[in-house]
């Protein structure tokens, strides 16, 4: 049971940083406000993997693929973090030309998929730990990323005329 317990916690930990290092990148505190992808935030997100109810066995696994993973995954973001500062650095110049422009956005999308393809190892590898049972579960928590993040935009709006007054 203590251990079960440690193996958590250092879940949570990692998780923790993973957020706190990603809000810090985009510029704002991790706990501020409701979150920008109307999830139900990190907490309440960790609740929902203590249902995993993970086997001392599992949590051995999971443990072991997180830290095979970290310095890699550290490294990933902090490139696409880089590489994104650089784009928005380049495309704030206002006597940068196209050609740069493009340079630094591919510099960006290559670093973002490096850090999404790495992210899809980890997942792949701690899934294949989890039974069937917890993946379906797992698999539940996230319909929207399958949909795109962000809701459906409403209808443009037809052509009423002008507002009156």
């Amino acid at each position: 049971m203590r251990r079960q317990r440690m193996v958590i916690a250092a879940l949570v930990l990692t998780l923790l940083a993973g957020t706190v290092v990603q809000a810090h990148a985009a510029g704002r505190s991790p706990f501020q406000g409701p979150p920008p992808h109307g999830g139900p935030g990190f907490f309440q997100g960790m609740e929902r993997f203590l249902e995993l109810r993970l086997t001392p066995d599992q949590q051995e696994r999971i443990q072991a693929v997180l830290e095979k993973y970290r310095d890699e995954l550290h490294d990933a973001f902090r490139v696409k973090r880089e590489a994104r500062r650089n784009l928005m650095t380049v495309m704030d110049n206002e006597g940068t030309d196209e050609a740069a422009v493009r340079k630094a956005f591919q510099a960006a999308a290559s670093a973002e998929e490096d850090w999404i393809v790495l992210r899809h190892k980890l997942r792949r590898e701690i899934a294949s730990i989890l039974t069937p049972k917890q993946r379906a579960l797992l698999s539940q928590w996230h319909p929207k990323r399958r949909h795109g993040v962000a809701p459906p935009r409403p209808a443009p709006a037809g052509d009423e005329g002008p507002m009156a007054d």
